[in-house]
């Protein structure tokens, strides 16, 4: 393990409650693959997801609710989203970008990441198929890694 990776995100999650929602593996999805500030390592007594001093403060952060609670009610649910995501990356995202015939929710450029946020009507079996290939017709466009937040 290198010595970026230092911190021990398992330990937290566990000492701040250790809730399913908050688990190091969800919020490494957020982060962009080329990411090397975050691993994962194997085994029952020394495995875990590891990470730098500053990821490790913005995991803490999301786990914390990332954005303050005041004004995450004014804003629809996809808005608050994305405002968070670009608040614990610390990350620009164009919003409703335009790939072909359709548009993506939030789109971070500079990491080639898609972060699409699904809502409850995105649950239904026909909308979750819609969803897959559309998903796939846009990585297909323009070789995006594909986040899916769900709200």
């Amino acid at each position: 393990m290198s010595v970026t990776t230092k911190v021990n995100l398992t330990k937290i999650h566990f000492e701040m409650g250790g809730e399913n929602k908050s688990k190091p593996s969800l919020f490494k999805r957020l982060l962009p693959n080329n990411c090397d500030e975050i691993k994962t390592v194997s085994g029952r007594y020394n495995g875990g997801t590891f990470a730098s001093e500053r990821v490790a403060g913005l995991y803490v952060k999301w786990i914390n609710g990332g954005v303050d609670r005041s004004f995450r009610s004014l804003m629809d649910k996809e808005d608050a989203a994305l405002s968070a995501i670009e608040q614990v990356l610390m990350i620009k995202l164009r919003r409703q970008y335009v790939v072909g015939d359709y548009r993506i929710d939030g789109y971070d450029q500079e990491n080639n990441v898609a972060y699409e946020v699904d809502e409850g009507h995105h649950k239904t079996t026909a909308n979750y198929a819609k969803d897959k290939r559309r998903e796939s017709k846009i990585k297909k466009m323009i070789g995006c890694r594909f986040v899916r937040v769900a709200v």
